[in-house]
């Protein structure tokens, strides 16, 4: 498991061209800029848990996918 910046980076890239978003979008989505993104996806910047909450929420996935790259099941409830 790699929890490096640069990993959480790429799987963050990865995620917002899976779903064919722009960094644009992303900007509009969770209020981050452009430039700041380029930086957090480059691994160069680590967001507050705020902007890497609002960044997991626009992607639509959890913010333990994006730091592990990991999917996390729960067992439904009874």
């Amino acid at each position: 498991m790699d929890i490096s910046m640069d990993s959480i980076g790429n799987r963050i890239r990865e995620r917002r061209k899976e779903l064919r978003l722009t960094q644009t979008d992303m900007h509009r989505e969770c209020g981050i800029t452009s430039g700041a993104l380029s930086q957090i996806e480059n691994g160069s910047r680590v967001p507050s848990a705020i902007a890497f909450y609002s960044i997991s929420q626009a992607l639509n996935c959890s913010m333990e996918y994006l730091m592990t790259g990991c999917l996390l099941y729960t067992s439904p409830s009874p």
